[in-house]
């Protein structure tokens, strides 16, 4: 049992098949992909999107699909679930009357390298005869915060 500056955490073994439900559950049947609802913690909390609905679904609609592409792995053969975020100028998510943007997206690497965007993984597939196996990284609610140092790219954390 800790604490931090963000709040207090416990952990310990966990002892014979736990069933943890928790935000961002990847799921996969055939080549879509589903995530349950999680919300991006910034200036507001931001459920993120596939496409253009939000991972929970709108009324009256389903919960949208992740269409994988199996030939998107790197070298090790991994592709991942992730959720990218593009905050607007002010480096801020949520902001009405802002551009930024946050969606689940397939990737072949688990985080970015330039400065305009943040990138959590959510969950690892490995692609066998075509049908991805997943791994799934425990997450909570991401916190997101981000930072413009005076020289050099914006840099963005996920806590």
């Amino acid at each position: 049992m800790g604490s931090n500056a963000l709040g207090m955490w416990v952990q310990g073994p966990a002892s014979g098949v736990a069933d943890f439900r928790h935000p961002f559950q990847v799921s996969v049947s055939g080549n879509d992909c589903r995530v349950s609802r999680g919300l991006i913690i910034g200036n507001l909390p931001v459920e993120p999107t596939i496409g253009n609905s939000p991972i929970s679904g709108r009324e009256n609609e389903p919960r949208p699909l992740l269409k994988l592409n199996p030939s998107m792995v790197n070298s090790r053969g991994e592709s991942w679930v992730c959720v990218d975020v593009g905050p607007d100028e002010d480096g801020l998510i949520g902001k009405e009357g802002t551009r930024w943007r946050v969606e689940v997206t397939q990737r072949d690497h688990p985080i970015v390298t330039v400065g305009g965007i943040g990138r959590a993984p959510l969950a690892m597939l490995l692609f066998g005869n075509g049908r991805p196996q997943v791994f799934q990284i425990a997450m909570f609610h991401l916190r997101y915060v981000t930072s413009q140092p005076t020289d050099g790219p914006r840099q963005h954390f996920f806590l």
